[in-house]
């Protein structure tokens, strides 16, 4: 696995490059409403308590996803 694109590109950008910052952004706020589309769903269908404010959960499950690919880079064995 080598990881996701968008978050490499997040991973790896400065100040130097507002466009590239700025649209890196972008697809993470679209990936967060895609999730929250489920995790919508998912409260509608009793799976999840519908207390919990659903962009967080689904900013929460985006962060954890990314935390995880970053913290799988360096185990992999054929890590670039």
């Amino acid at each position: 696995m080598r990881g996701c694109l968008v978050g490499n590109f997040a991973s790896e950008i400065t100040n130097a490059t507002p466009a590239l910052k700025k649209r890196v952004a972008e697809l993470l706020d679209e990936a967060t409403r895609r999730i929250a589309v489920v995790v919508s769903q998912a409260q509608e269908a009793g799976e999840i308590d519908p207390g919990v404010p659903t962009m967080d959960l689904s900013r929460f499950i985006l962060n954890s996803l990314m935390g995880r690919f970053f913290a799988q880079k360096p185990t992999e064995p054929n890590a670039r």
